[in-house]
């Protein structure tokens, strides 16, 4: 008779051993990642570009509002008489082309010179409360239109990309028997922004 004497297994499992928090690294922690092509910012807006530039950017084009807004506020600044005002709706080289200038008058002064001479010597003032034009006689000309200003100087030809060019009957044009503006004005409108301001100011206006 043979016996068989089982004992306890002799072989012993050790538990598994896993790298805890603690035991990880110690070193500056390296980024996630790094960008290799960094992002392209994309160009300045602008009023026109030919399709040979590739990637541009076209600014959306200021409405006949924008147009209105300028004309209300030059003609508020007027009344006002507000010189500092008026520097604000001025681009910085805005001049005022007279087809007529009376004698030892410059044919194009800056237009800031010309009107702080205006609102020293004539009463802007007393036109308060008074319709000095009506936006259903106003005209207005975008650049590469086909009409023209009526015969006014300069032409829309030179107007640039973006730009109108804005004829205004003047209902107002004295105080009293003192004459303060002509029967019409051109504005030349320039995009800046949200906004237009006037680079040049065609009147037929000789100062008293």
């Amino acid at each position: 008779m043979s016996l068989a004497l089982f004992g306890p297994a002799c072989t012993r499992t050790e538990p598994s051993v896993f790298p805890t928090a603690t035991e990880l690294p110690k070193g500056a922690r390296r980024p996630d990642g790094v960008a290799i092509d960094l992002a392209t910012l994309a160009p300045g807006a602008v009023p026109s570009a030919s399709t040979q530039l590739g990637l541009v950017t076209l600014g959306t084009p200021l409405g006949d509002g924008a147009a209105f807004e300028a004309l209300d506020a030059f003609f508020r600044v007027a009344v006002t008489e507000d010189t500092e005002a008026l520097g604000d709706l001025l681009t910085r080289d805005a001049i005022l082309v007279s087809p007529t200038p009376g004698p030892g008058t410059p044919r194009t002064p800056t237009a800031a010179t010309h009107f702080a001479q205006r609102f020293r010597r004539l009463e802007y003032d007393k036109l308060a409360g008074e319709t000095i034009f009506r936006r259903a006689e106003v005209s207005i000309v975008h650049a590469g239109d086909a009409k023209d200003l009526g015969g006014a100087l300069p032409s829309v030809d030179e107007l640039s990309a973006g730009e109108v060019a804005v004829r205004v009957p003047i209902v107002a044009t004295r105080v009293g028997t003192e004459r303060v503006f002509a029967d019409e004005i051109v504005f030349f409108l320039r995009p800046e922004g949200a906004r237009y301001r006037i680079r040049r100011i065609v009147e037929d206006f000789q100062m008293p």
